[in-house]
């Protein structure tokens, strides 16, 4: 069980690492 929550847990970091990444990458060229 707590695998599993761990599994989710890493996912959930990793895509909110991708969208901060994104919404940097928009602003920036944005801003450019």
């Amino acid at each position: 069980m707590w695998k599993v929550y761990h599994h989710f847990r890493g996912r959930a970091v990793t895509i909110r690492i991708a969208v901060d990444e994104s919404v940097l990458t928009g602003s920036v060229q944005s801003a450019d």
